[in-house]
């Protein structure tokens, strides 16, 4: 998944196979990350209801926190 064309995003731009390193700017970055958001979002709920107890665990910690935060608490 760290290879993609630009026209698969970008219909109406030239043909380009970009690949995704360590090097890449940020812009490279940027258009791997909509070229993969429908496989991450899939990926994402699948994870989510296998790691419930954790999830729930997660959203607590930032409940609190962001109770802190809006009372200037922190």
């Amino acid at each position: 998944m760290n290879k993609f064309d630009q026209k698969e995003i970008y219909p109406t731009s030239s043909s380009a196979q970009i690949m995704v390193n360590e090097k890449s700017n940020s812009k490279i970055y940027k258009l791997w990350f909509n070229y993969i958001s429908n496989y991450k979002n899939i990926f994402v709920k699948y994870w989510i209801k296998d790691h419930t107890e954790k999830v729930n665990e997660f959203l607590g910690i930032l409940d609190t926190l962001c109770k802190k935060i809006k009372n200037n608490e922190v």
